[in-house]
């Protein structure tokens, strides 16, 4: 009997660790198998893929398939229109004219969609496309009291403008926009058809000095100002609401993103941010991203910066707006 219990210890000892390590080996090949079973030939049985698509399968339909995909993300993400509702210019430093007949009621908005393409290695500067998207008569100092909310002018961007299926070739999206706003006219240097008693009319004038002189627009200016819908990173920048941008002047303060400080509006003057807005000229709208004219909004969700570990981590529906340079949402 005691040589019995002498040879079953020796028998544990023997086969003890061996067991463990086995029954290891066991466990983590079934967490993290080495290979997979419908690999080896001798377990077709398990492999319940067929090879029946293998007979019409072609490369080249791997990227139209792929490009299809993404766009098909991409329009689920976004809405159909882009939707700009322009409440009115306003400058309140400016002049009123002697005539107040001739007095502008209204100035010229140019909206363009600004595409700033990917870098080559042989290009200096990222190539920049501009994609215009529509004129409008926005009204000059309005009072928005008198105003009908209706008879704001609209204008709607498409979605298919900013090119999902595109948009490995184009590095960021944003909106420049252009107001002009006409001057008095001025004939042969006369102002509103006056007349100039001491010029004699047969004097003959330099060829380049009549052609300045005669049919020129005196004190038209030209005010830009540019914000970004679609950063770098694919992050959304502008959501539904009101913006009130401030604008500055092309010729006299031209716009540079590195350079770009509140000091620099209003030749120079130095001018709190909030100040800004009340004294120098400004654009109000209201932006909303809308399936149709009459749906209600449907904003696109904005996309956190893309991470390592993003995959990993829950995806958040709370959108994160990051304000635009030189703008106040109401």
């Amino acid at each position: 009997m005691e040589q019995i219990q002498a040879d079953h210890e020796l028998f544990l000892q023997a086969f003890e660790k061996p067991t463990q390590i086995y029954r290891f080996l066991r466990t983590r090949n079934l967490i993290a198998p080495i290979f997979l079973h419908r690999t080896l030939t001798y377990m077709s049985h398990r492999n319940s893929r067929t090879n029946i698509k293998r007979k019409t399968f072609k490369v080249d339909d791997m990227l139209s398939k792929v490009e299809k995909m993404k766009g098909e993300q991409e329009s689920h993400s976004l809405s159909a229109h882009l939707q700009l509702t322009f409440t009115g210019f306003f400058h309140k430093n400016d002049k009123p004219s002697q005539n107040s007949e001739n007095e502008q009621n209204s100035v010229t908005l140019e909206v363009l969609l600004v595409k700033v393409c990917h870098k080559k290695r042989k290009d200096v500067s990222c190539p920049i496309r501009q994609v215009p998207t529509g004129k409008k008569q926005v009204p000059l100092n309005p009072d928005i009291n008198q105003i009908k909310p209706g008879n704001f002018p609209s204008l709607a961007v498409s979605s298919n403008e900013f090119e999902p299926s595109n948009s490995h070739m184009v590095k960021s999206y944003s909106l420049l926009f252009r107001v002009t706003r006409p001057g008095r006219r001025e004939f042969n240097g006369m102002i509103n058809g006056e007349t100039n008693e001491n010029i004699d009319v047969n004097e003959e004038l330099p060829a380049r000095r009549k052609r300045n002189s005669s049919n020129r627009e005196d004190g038209e200016k030209t005010f830009v100002a540019q914000m970004t819908v679609f950063d770098k990173n694919r992050r959304l920048q502008l959501l539904d609401g009101e913006y009130e941008v401030a604008m500055q002047e092309m010729e006299e303060c031209p716009i540079s993103k590195k350079r770009a400080t509140w000091e620099t509006i209003l030749d120079g003057k130095r001018l709190p941010p909030f100040e800004t807005f009340s004294q120098g000229p400004t654009l109000q709208f209201t932006l909303r991203w809308t399936g149709d004219t009459n749906d209600k909004s449907t904003a696109p969700i904005a996309k956190p910066l893309a991470t390592r570990n993003s995959e990993s981590l829950p995806q958040e529906n709370k959108p994160t707006s990051v304000k635009p340079a030189q703008t106040i949402g109401k």
